[in-house]
């Protein structure tokens, strides 16, 4: 069961490290240089743009900074049988997201919520709210709050550990009120949902 609590404030977020911009674009094969010399970025586009993008030039354009500035608001979640997190917003990122997130929290929708997935290395989620999915009865308003969905706010942002990000079905704009927090460094989300 998760408890939480919103904080205005300096505390310390949940983001253990920076997400990674653009500029820290890397190739993933230690072949990538001789792969490129050989003319793999044009045979093998796919894979090469994906595992060799600096040797190949296809890094994706800078990250505006403005957008890695969090926000002031900060929401607690007491982890039953693991402990507090505390969760930092990239409002400048997903200005619609990030309210939604907050309101959700502000009326206490999390409040009989669980985390129903957790992939080693890879993701902690917690569930949507949804009548069926909560351990107490949800109000009028969270109800109302938790049937809304958000529209996908894709970013160059690398999810790095720590990262939180929404759920979503295969619509990009289905997101509504599950999140999961990246618990390895995984790939920048593409800026369009492809």
């Amino acid at each position: 069961m998760l408890q939480t609590r919103l904080c205005v404030g300096l505390v310390v977020a949940l983001l253990s490290s920076t997400p990674l911009a653009s500029d820290d674009c890397v190739d993933e094969q230690p072949n990538c240089e001789s792969w490129a010399a050989a003319g793999e970025c044009k045979k093998n586009a796919g894979f090469m743009s994906r595992a060799c993008p600096r040797s190949c030039g296809t890094c994706p354009p800078p990250i505006d900074p403005a957008l890695l500035e969090l926000g002031p608001e900060r929401v607690v979640m007491d982890i039953e049988g693991y402990g507090k997190v505390t969760l930092g917003f990239y409002p400048k990122a997903a200005p619609v997201t990030v309210p939604h997130l907050l309101s959700l929290f502000r009326l206490g929708c999390y409040d009989s919520n669980h985390i129903f997935r957790v992939d080693k290395g890879f993701v902690a989620q917690v569930q949507s709210v949804s009548q069926g999915s909560v351990l107490s009865p949800l109000s009028a308003e969270c109800a109302r709050e938790a049937a809304k969905t958000v529209p996908g706010e894709f970013t160059g942002i690398r999810h790095v550990r720590g990262m939180l990000s929404m759920g979503r079905m295969s619509d990009p704009d289905s997101s509504g009120s599950s999140c999961s927090r990246s618990r390895e460094l995984t790939r920048a989300h593409p800026r369009s949902p492809e």
